[in-house]
């Protein structure tokens, strides 16, 4: 049982079970672990819960794991926002809200929130920021994608917003990322923070590089 806290208006929460500053493991393996990553934006989070629920699972096991960030200076958590991720039962499997311990910021975010168990990819993850909207198709083009691409080493992960991707030139030039039209899939060396489906062999070993 993790420890209960008591929010500035009497709202009860609770701290990750997860060791601070160390990449998480959860207990249980699911085919899909949908990592949701939030601090302060109740409205755009609900959202993006609403997509959730559209989502085709095709009868795999999955669960939702919702991490809220706290404050830099005060150390504190958002109301609101605690409460629309406390609320959130997800029709797919099971829903777990996680209160970091301390700020932890984008990197923590981001990098702590999911470790593979091994190298394989019986678990795939999605790691999405909470002002993203998650297509109803995007675990059935996952699994298409790491099944025809995820023996290749240069596979790092797939972005689910590759529509929305700048690349950067030598020239310190932003431009729109763009394949052709009757591509729904192109490889190209980006780095894309929205939503993202990391290939566990290499997160792995980026987690502890």
């Amino acid at each position: 049982m993790l420890p209960a806290l008591e929010g500035s208006k009497s709202r009860t929460y609770h701290l990750s079970a997860c060791v601070p500053v160390q990449p998480c493991t959860y207990n249980d393996e699911v085919d899909l672990r949908i990592i949701v990553l939030t601090f302060n934006r109740p409205k755009s989070l609900s959202l993006l819960f609403e997509s959730l629920d559209d989502l085709e699972l095709d009868n795999h096991s999955a669960a939702v794991e919702i991490w809220i960030d706290r404050n830099r200076n005060t150390n504190e958590v958002e109301e609101k926002t605690v409460k629309v991720a406390s609320e959130f039962r997800w029709r797919g499997g099971p829903t777990r809200v996680h209160v970091h311990q301390t700020h932890v910021g984008l990197h923590g975010q981001w990098i702590n929130t999911w470790r593979p168990r091994d190298d394989s990819n019986n678990e795939l993850a999605l790691i999405t920021e909470d002002d993203m909207s998650i297509s109803k198709y995007a675990y059935r083009w996952m699994r298409a994608v790491f099944r025809v691409y995820g023996f290749r080493k240069d596979f790092a992960g797939a972005s689910l917003t590759s529509y929305q991707t700048l690349t950067l030139s030598y020239r310190h030039r932003r431009s729109p990322l763009s394949g052709p039209n009757n591509h729904t899939v192109f490889l190209y060396k980006c780095f894309w923070w929205g939503s993202f489906a990391p290939h566990p062999r290499h997160w792995r070993r980026f987690q502890v590089s």
